[in-house]
């Protein structure tokens, strides 16, 4: 216990060097769609260029598919995921925003 205790008061609880911060949801969201948008519509290379959990993947995939913003094409016991109008009209809203860009009314 105390060499915790001594680790978090030697660096004052800041994350180690070159250490990037945790992905908000809605960061993460966001991510999973521009992968989708570039072109990787398989399930594992989604995962693995979004940097995420397969459990975390699927129910954002799920949700995706019932709000429209992706579409699925199975051929055998394959997938593959597309991004719908809404999806790359969100896409682009959020990249807009993050770009200090606000869309125009």
């Amino acid at each position: 216990m105390e060499s915790q205790t001594q680790v978090v008061s030697e660096n004052n609880g800041a994350r180690p060097k070159g250490a990037e911060p945790r992905r908000s949801l809605l960061q993460i969201r966001m991510d999973i769609l521009r992968v989708v948008a570039e072109g990787s519509g398989k399930p594992t290379q989604i995962m693995y260029k979004a940097n995420l959990s397969w459990a975390l993947l699927k129910s954002q995939l799920t949700a995706f598919k019932d709000a429209g913003l992706v579409s699925v094409q199975r051929y055998g016991s394959r997938r593959l995921y597309t991004l719908t109008d809404k999806g790359a009209a969100i896409l682009d809203s959020y990249d807009r925003i993050e770009r200090g860009l606000l869309p125009e009314r």
